[in-house]
């Protein structure tokens, strides 16, 4: 369950998986925005912040990769975790490559995604100190 109003950008190209991931993040009391592809996801992150981004790996317009490139260059984005979602075969070194938080192989089971987000979320919270 998350904690207070996370926010979690969804970036998947597959209307029906970025509709349920949505609604599932949604009922599990996320903040959640949707995105068709890497460009899409950039231009919502140019109004909004989320705690994490799930993005899939392929994608058309702008895939995993490029999505990835771009939000580095932006220090403003660089730092939100990505956990990065694919059917590839070396998901473990897409995410290495892509500097991702985590990896979770398609198809998966929404419990272990939720699991994967709120991982990812107690990490970074424990990872960086809040000030008064």
């Amino acid at each position: 369950m998350s904690e207070g109003s996370c926010g979690v950008l969804v970036i998947e190209d597959e209307a029906v998986l970025r509709f349920m991931l949505t609604a599932v993040l949604d009922d599990e009391g996320f903040d959640v925005r949707a995105a068709a592809n890497g460009r899409e996801g950039l231009q919502i992150l140019a109004r909004w912040q989320p705690a994490i981004i799930v993005l899939d790996f392929h994608m058309p317009v702008m895939d995993g990769p490029a999505f990835c490139a771009e939000q580095h260059r932006s220090p403003a984005l660089a730092d939100i975790p990505v956990l990065l979602v694919s059917a590839a075969t070396d998901l473990k070194r897409q995410a290495t490559t892509l500097e991702a938080a985590g990896s979770i192989a398609k198809p998966y089971d929404v419990d272990e995604l939720i699991e994967a987000v709120n991982q990812i979320l107690a990490t970074e919270r424990t990872a960086r100190p809040t000030y008064p």
